[in-house]
């Protein structure tokens, strides 16, 4: 039974829907948005609109199938996140789901030959594991972040005495009780800098994000570590008592930023490397390097999801158009095809099934241009 659905999405649980063999039975995929008032009979509602829209589509056995996944979303009382993912093999009695961070278009996918990861694989390349912290005169709030999460996993308090008031106080005695105050200060800053140090080494490769507020956040810059500062994608300005939730979204914001200036970094370097045969842009010669096991890093429109059909001699898939104009398989010439949903998903399976790495592009307006939404770097 799946009464409560917890789990977070994650690179182990990817690579076994990627991997996972069905022997054959139908694979359903599904991923809702939860409602905003986090009512479970909306979620089964909007699961019965999507099935509805597959009426007639869909043969006998997979219908079946489709009625076993309604079984289990009914069963269904409250999901960790803003969206569901649901993935099922009926004939086989599997099943797995988890709780999305961020919110997903709702769609409802049955195929014989693989489950639909690209939702997941998408959080995964946007939001990257990171390292956060709050800092303030007294109190620091450290986070660990990663595919669309953050977790509050320490904090530190010290004892800064707060400044002096006036009156009462002859000039001198006040210079030497803010010296006494600075000290104190710096050294919690220190004492934080440290910290901060030691959760970015026991998360290599991601970044890392400073907030507080103006004094505290200025002041701990000196003590920053050179593992820290190679990590460091920007600063927040709010208090160190402010919400979880909205320190996240600041710092996701930032990550946008970084992200957004990646791809278009990588967008430049596929189109120059195209010139000297090392990437491969458009449908026809990303499929068939696909099908290889070629590519190395697969550049993908987030909007791009054609439907097509799938080679069964050497698996390269197609959208419906070029199948139209060709009649065969442009890389085997082979006459044998099966329909596929989403050509996108189909690339990307492969993709990751030969361990190449995927990028989803936003809105790049060369990239749609020149490449038609599909572009990626060669192996060989």
């Amino acid at each position: 039974m799946v009464a409560d659905v917890m789990d977070p999405v994650s690179e182990a649980m990817v690579d076994r829907l990627i991997g996972f063999d069905g022997q054959g039975h139908w694979l359903v995929s599904l991923h809702i948005p939860v409602p905003a008032d986090r009512n479970p009979i909306g979620l089964h509602n909007a699961f019965r609109g999507l099935a509805k829209g597959l009426e007639g589509r869909l043969g006998d056995a997979a219908e079946e199938a489709v009625d076993a996944v309604a079984d289990r979303v009914a069963q269904i009382r409250s999901v960790e996140g803003r969206g569901l993912a649901l993935f099922a093999c009926p004939g086989l009695g599997w099943s797995a789901a988890c709780g999305l961070p961020e919110d997903v278009p709702a769609r409802l996918a049955v195929d014989r030959r693989l489950f639909f990861v690209a939702p997941l694989i998408r959080l995964l390349d946007r939001r990257s594991p990171g390292v956060a912290v709050l800092v303030g005169r007294r109190l620091a709030r450290f986070f660990h972040a990663g595919a669309g999460r953050m977790e509050e996993v320490a904090a530190v308090e010290s004892d800064v005495p707060q400044d002096v008031k006036e009156g009462g106080w002859r000039m001198y005695e006040e210079k030497r009780i803010d010296h006494h105050i600075l000290e104190h200060l710096h050294g919690h800053l220190k004492s934080v800098a440290a910290r901060l140090d030691a959760l970015v080494r026991e998360k290599p490769g991601g970044w890392v994000v400073i907030g507080g507020a103006d004094e505290p956040r200025a002041l701990i810059d000196r003590w920053l570590t050179p593992a820290v500062r190679d990590r460091l994608i920007g600063y927040v300005d709010m208090p160190a008592e402010a919400p979880a939730q909205v320190f996240k979204e600041r710092c996701h914001a930032l990550e946008d930023v970084r992200n957004l200036d990646a791809e278009a970094r990588l967008v430049a370097r596929v189109l120059d490397d195209a010139h000297e045969g090392r990437a491969a842009l458009g449908m026809v010669d990303v499929a068939a390097a696909a099908a290889r096991g070629g590519v190395g890093n697969l550049l993908i429109d987030e909007a791009f999801s054609p439907a097509g059909v799938v080679c069964r001699g050497c698996g390269m898939a197609q959208t419906e158009a070029v199948h139209r104009q060709s009649g065969c398989c442009p890389n085997c010439r082979g006459e044998a095809f099966d329909h596929c949903q989403d050509v996108g998903e189909w690339i990307i399976h492969q993709t990751a099934v030969h361990r190449g790495d995927v990028t989803f592009i936003r809105e790049h307006g060369r990239f749609r241009g020149e490449a038609g939404g599909i572009a990626a770097l060669l192996r060989y």
